[in-house]
């Protein structure tokens, strides 16, 4: 590397070189109409972003899925048709789209036009084949009465820690949207693994396929093509604990930017996420709020791609670690999610446009600071506790605006909890300011060290014994929340029970066990 370059050029010329076949002007040639000799649907499909007018919907072509797709590097014609049945007899909107090479021969349609507050199917078709029919739906309109709204969300799904047993019982649920926080795919294999996982991605080929080995679950494709589905990631989806353009683990800043970028494209090339998403300087933008009537304003954020890099690092020690007395963490200069995001958050948050104010984000909020034996300070770096400032500016809004009906839904450390946010954790009678629900992992373990927590008169409730999902349903009086566990992820079939149940009020934050 040229010493006399900065950080910052070398950062760009790093983009630069990383997008430049991403973001090309499409030359493909398209392919003339032939049939396929092997299925090209073998991903599913999927459907995002509701709106009251419309959805996204989403396939890719891969007969060879787990091989670069197994398509030549020409562009594919495909339709696509929109019906209010699920046979697909009454065709409301048909249309045709092209799937590049480019993009790993994926598809993202926007499809705009439709009634809101109702149900709808949708299929694609190309080469003479149709691929398996998804069901979508709109929202109510902004303002328009709404009264219930049905949701889930899951997170951090190893594919080699078990199967993916969790989306069988909730593609059966009945649920109106399935928010993921996260975690959807990992980089790295593990040692325990009860089906087979690659060793570390680094290259757009290798993320590709990792998101195809993904895909080709079946109970994982079944819950896609039952629902809209909102998505966000975390730091598994690129590398352990990454913040911002900083790698624990690449040999420089240009390589990790390389990796990034091939990361962030592949994740788009399989969400069901609107074309606008992928961003020219190698991000996607994932931060958004979608709105369901006037029932609920849904506020999803990204705390990776912009955040500061964890506080109180040593030239050995770059990752998320417990950090002992770090004074850096309270610095009011460090942000998790960078100032813009946390300026349009602030921004909705200030001027609510329904009646529960939802935040879905990726991590823990409650705070798990200690003290150790020798009595010092300890903390999470690379959790809100290591970006405290942020959170203390997000509920102080929350406090001088004196909003009710907020609840916050995370996920990440692979257990259930349910805790009333604080503007002081540990001060005796400190108000509850927000409510927060927060899913276990999907197939990925955890350990027992959240048993340190269950005293604080902030948390409700915490289990780390079970994988599983969580669900709610929202009126405008009530929320409820039930965590769904299932009985083992090393048997796909086993079966799912209700662990615990909360209930929240409207107007007063805090759950309440039923």
């Amino acid at each position: 590397m040229d010493r006399g370059l900065s950080r910052r050029q070398v950062i760009a010329a790093a983009r630069t070189l990383a997008l430049g076949a991403i973001l090309a002007p499409v030359s493909a040639p398209i392919a003339q109409p032939r049939r396929f000799r092997d299925d090209p649907f073998t991903l599913g499909v999927a459907s995002g972003e509701p709106a009251s007018d419309g959805f996204v919907i989403w396939t890719r072509f891969a007969p060879d899925p787990l091989n670069g797709g197994g398509l030549p590097p020409e562009a594919v014609p495909v339709q696509w048709e929109i019906a209010t049945d699920e046979r697909m007899r009454t065709v409301l909107q048909k249309g045709s789209a092209t799937a590049h090479p480019e993009l790993a021969h994926s598809v993202h349609v926007e499809v705009v036009g439709l009634e809101p507050d109702r149900p709808y199917w949708y299929r694609f078709t190309a080469g003479g084949q149709a691929s398996p029919i998804g069901r979508s739906r709109t929202f109510p309109g902004r303002g328009a009465p709404a009264d219930r709204l049905r949701l889930a969300w899951a997170s951090c799904q190893h594919y080699g820690a078990g199967h993916f047993t969790p989306y069988r019982h909730l593609a059966a649920d009945e649920i109106d949207l399935v928010l993921h926080l996260g975690d959807y795919v990992y980089a790295y294999a593990r040692d325990d693994q009860v089906r087979p996982h690659p060793a570390n991605a680094v290259t757009l080929e290798e993320y590709r396929n990792l998101h195809a080995l993904y895909r080709t679950d079946a109970d994982l494709q079944a819950a896609h093509a039952a629902f809209p589905w909102a998505v966000t990631w975390d730091d598994n989806d690129v590398e352990n604990d990454y913040a911002g353009e900083h790698s624990a683990y690449a040999a420089s800043t240009a390589d990790f930017v390389r990796q990034r970028a091939a990361a962030y494209q592949a994740y788009y090339e399989h969400m069901p996420l609107r074309p606008g998403a992928l961003q020219a300087d190698g991000g996607v933008r994932l931060h958004r709020t979608l709105q369901f009537g006037d029932l609920a304003q849904l506020t999803l954020l990204d705390n990776r791609q912009f955040r500061d890099d964890q506080p109180c690092q040593t030239a050995t020690k770059k990752a998320g670690r417990i950090v002992h007395d770090c004074a850096e963490r309270l610095s009011g200069d460090r942000t998790m999610l960078g100032w813009e995001q946390e300026a349009s958050l602030f921004g909705h948050l200030r001027e609510p446009t329904g009646h529960w104010r939802v935040i879905a984000q990726q991590q823990l909020m409650a705070s798990t600071v200690a003290r150790d034996r020798a009595g010092r300070e300890t903390a999470w770096s690379d959790g809100w506790d290591g970006y405290a400032a942020t959170r203390d500016r997000l509920f102080g809004l929350i406090e001088d605006v004196r909003l009710d009906n907020v609840v916050v839904l995370s996920g990440d450390v692979h257990q259930y909890w349910a805790t009333e946010l604080r503007r002081d954790f540990m001060a005796d009678g400190a108000p509850a300011l927000a409510t927060e629900f927060v899913t276990t992992s999907i197939t990925s373990p955890t350990s027992d060290w959240p048993k340190h927590f269950r005293d604080r008169p902030y948390v409700s409730f915490v289990d780390w014994r079970y994988r599983g999902y969580a669900r709610a349903e929202i009126t405008p009086q009530q929320w409820r929340t039930d965590f769904r566990a299932v009985r083992s992820v090393s048997e796909p079939t086993a079966e799912a029970f209700t662990l615990a149940s909360f209930t929240v009020d409207s107007g007063k934050a805090g759950a309440q066990a039923t």
